[in-house]
């Protein structure tokens, strides 16, 4: 599992890139990655560094968390962000729900 300031880098090499939510497929690019949230592209809400430290630490408590029962309320660009951020870590829960799981090579902490 990654330190929050070992994340944050690897959510700063997305900087310029396009991610695409989990279920509907919507692009997002990602605009700026600043010291405390993430830039969207015709977005006024950011996801924020805290949040997404969150969400990955609670997929590698739990091993998958669908946006129904994550410990706060994140957007679904987040998700996606974690997704492509640490793509060996973390992939999308197909199917109607929002969600994500570690995969199989991973190992929760």
């Amino acid at each position: 599992m990654l330190t929050e300031s070992q994340l944050w880098q690897k959510v700063r090499q997305k900087e310029g890139s396009l991610v695409y939510t989990c279920i509907r497929r919507l692009e997002n690019r990602i605009l700026c990655v600043t010291d405390n949230a993430v830039e969207i592209e015709n977005r006024t809400s950011k996801p924020y560094r805290t949040e997404i430290y969150s969400l990955y630490q609670q997929v590698h408590e739990m091993g998958e968390v669908f946006a129904a029962d994550a410990k706060r309320w994140t957007l679904a660009v987040t998700y996606a962000i974690l997704i492509e951020a640490v793509p060996d870590e973390i992939e999308a829960i197909p199917g109607k729900r929002l969600g994500i799981r570690l995969r199989r090579n991973s190992t929760r902490t």
